[in-house]
């Protein structure tokens, strides 16, 4: 590798991180826009990412005097520094020569082959550093050209859908959002939540459980789905992904990335709710299918409906009422090219002219003539300290699911049903199979239950789940006592499935399992079943589990039953020490809605975490109860975090206005009690 290499790399990481500050701060600055217009800017400097190499050999240079120490020396052979060296886009350059001219030095005698020292070549810094940068670009470009052979594969291996409701409400759904070339509408046992792929004819992927959906899911997820197509969010998120290819290094892209997929997903929100869609309906919907979540085989070249590590920042946009919903129109576009043009262009023409650091030792020797022709003898170098390597982020064997509140819990392995149990029974009277047929398949799904492989027996009980065939409950519960942890994990999650009140009992067994992650599983499974008699065992889970992550889905699935019983121990989950647990916990309370957690939350504004003290702000805006008026008013007033004080603020504009979600949930449960 050539010294030009490192430089020319060097010089294009510094362009990157000036685009991606000037594009940071026109975002904060538009803070009040709409998620549409700051996704616009995001996608605009990260575009330019990918045009820099290329603008930088055509535009002319501006050359920017700094004084560096170069890493780009190919050898450890050291030489005496006496030359003025530049940085340009060509090989370092030094004019020794000129430079003993002046300074009336004699040239060093050459020596012959033989009195020539044996120096060991070595491989320099700069060569491991753009080794280790170039390795990491080929992964980054390779995963992204196995994700589109995968969402290839995907597309190719899914069924069309059919059912005509489907393709009404499509229809209506793209007349609305001006989208005139309906796109594919397809459905893959593969996927847990709806998303988009395709670049020149789109394609909405549909979870098998999207079959059962009700009218008003529908039209929100093709409502949402359409956004993407009609703001061509797939072609965007490809190129952002191979812009990350090229500056991966670089901590302030992948901070970009970020933003740009959150602005995204609120950009799309916004369409959605322009719509007339109730923005709290629309918050559960989004809530259910991100429960749902699990990883998908696609990877990066599709752009799923819901996330749960992005849904706490858009449930807040949602449900806020003075937020800008604004579209990007067709000016906005233009003048967000113009401004990207006017930030890249002078900054594609920076060229970095530096001199080499001199010692001062050799700097006075270069000065004073000497008499020998020897030359002066090769200073010490200083070692450059090697780069630390960047840890590997932690992967999930099972992503967790939505818990708006920041907190995350276990996740189903499999989550190809989806809980929409109120049209099972017309579902069946539909099927075209018959019930000898369906038994008998359920009959050769339960003896698999007992094959040697552990794959098998999974896979089994998933299809089993699928089918609500009444043959298969008892041999999913006779799994909870397999001896593989992931076959005990994909049963506690099939019982959830079959919503059959049988399975609280074995499920509420299943907390006491030896595995953390059957623990997780067993009580979001009781969760999802609306269990009000396995609140006390949840509750025990949450006081007594010694894994965190089984406690923080304990409080969720407390905050989805919405006992009031299960105020105590969320309250006293409240003091747990692990901060995530604290905030599941305050999240839940809302979720409860009942006054009865007004202190507790009271008190979880004075927590030392910030996304505690916004969690709890949070809930006292879901319960409505005026008794939080004064705390609420203190936090909005002197809360260090701004984060907390604008949820305070929001809490207490809920409190005076028609209440939180809670509120009006507790209202339809005591009708509900009095019928």
């Amino acid at each position: 590798m050539t010294p030009v290499t490192f430089d020319t790399w060097i010089e294009l990481s510094l362009k990157g991180t000036i685009v991606l500050f000037a594009a940071a701060a026109t975002c904060w600055a538009m803070w009040r826009a709409s998620a549409a217009s700051r996704h616009l800017v995001w996608a605009a400097a990260i575009s330019a990412l990918l045009v820099l190499p290329a603008l930088s050999v055509v535009v002319p240079d501006v050359t920017v005097p700094v004084s560096l120490t170069t890493l780009a020396a190919t050898s450890p052979v050291v030489v005496p520094l006496q030359s003025d060296m530049v940085v340009t886009n060509g090989p370092l350059k030094a004019s020794a020569r000129e430079h003993r001219a002046s300074s009336g030095m004699a040239a060093p005698q050459r020596r012959s082959a033989s009195e020539q020292p044996r120096v060991p070549v070595a491989i320099s810094t700069a060569e491991i550093v753009f080794a280790v940068w170039a390795f990491g670009a080929v992964v980054l470009l390779v995963r992204l050209l196995m994700s589109v052979v995968g969402a290839r594969r995907i597309v190719g291996m899914a069924e069309t859908v059919d059912d005509e409701r489907w393709h009404e409400e499509l229809e209506r759904a793209a007349a609305e959002l001006g989208v005139a070339r309906p796109p594919l509408l397809l459905w893959s046992p593969a996927l847990s939540v709806p998303m988009t792929c395709g670049l020149r004819r789109p394609a909405i992927l549909l979870p098998c459980a999207g079959l059962h959906w009700g009218p008003a899911r529908m039209r929100v997820v093709l409502l949402h789905e359409l956004a993407h197509i009609r703001r061509r969010d797939c072609l965007v998120h490809c190129l952002a992904q191979a812009a990350l290819a090229l500056h991966w290094c670089n901590p302030l892209m992948w901070m970009a990335l970020a933003r740009l997929r959150a602005e995204r997903e609120r950009a799309c929100d916004d369409l959605v709710l322009v719509t007339g869609t109730r923005g709290s309906d629309y918050a559960e919907h989004l809530l259910d299918i991100a429960r749902q979540y699990r990883r998908q085989g696609i990877g990066v070249a599709a752009v799923a409906m819901a996330r749960p590590s992005e849904l706490e920042g858009r449930l807040l946009a949602i449900l806020d009422p003075l937020r800008s919903r604004r579209p990007a129109d067709g000016a906005r576009l233009g003048w967000a090219i113009v401004a990207a043009a006017l930030v890249v262009l002078p900054v594609s023409g920076l060229r970095l002219q530096a001199r080499a650091v001199i010692p001062e030792e050799v700097e006075a020797s270069a000065q004073t003539p000497t008499p020998s022709p020897t030359a002066a003898p090769a200073p010490t170098p200083t070692p450059t300290p090697a780069p630390r390597p960047t840890p590997p982020r932690a992967v999930r064997a099972q992503p967790a699911p939505a818990i708006p509140g920041g907190s995350q819990g276990a996740a189903p392995v499999v989550a190809p049903g989806g809980g929409q149990n109120a049209d099972s029974d017309e579902d069946a009277k539909e099927d075209p199979i018959d019930e000898k047929a369906r038994g008998q398949v359920a009959q050769a799904l339960a003896a698999a239950l007992k094959d040697e492989n552990a794959s098998v027996r999974e896979q089994a009980m998933q299809a089993l789940a699928q089918m609500r065939s009444p043959l298969a409950f008892e041999p999913i519960v006779a799994a909870l006592q397999d001896s593989s942890p992931e076959v005990r994990h994909q049963a506690a999650f099939s019982l959830g499935q079959l919503n059959d009140a049988r399975a609280v009992a074995p499920l509420s067994g299943a907390l006491r399992d030896a595995d953390a992650n059957v623990r997780q599983q067993a009580v979001f499974a009781l969760g999802q079943l609306d269990a009000r008699e396995a609140v006390p065992a949840i509750a025990g889970a949450l006081k007594d589990d010694n894994d965190a992550e089984v406690r923080k889905q304990a409080a969720f699935a407390l905050g989805q039953i919405g006992e009031p019983a299960a105020i105590p121990p969320l309250i006293a989950a409240l003091k747990d020490a692990d901060d995530e647990v604290r905030e599941q916990a305050a999240f839940a309370l809302g979720q409860v809605g009942d006054k009865a957690a007004v202190p507790g939350l009271v008190q979880a504004l004075s927590d030392a975490k910030p996304d505690v003290r916004q969690q709890a702000a949070f809930a006292l805006s879901q319960v409505g109860d005026p008794s939080a008026v004064d705390a609420l008013t203190t936090a909005m007033m002197k809360d260090a975090d701004p984060d907390v004080r604008q949820q305070a603020a929001f809490a207490l504009g809920q409190v005076f206005g028609r209440g939180g979600h809670a509120r009006e949930r507790n209202r339809e449960r005591e009708k509900n009690e009095k019928k």
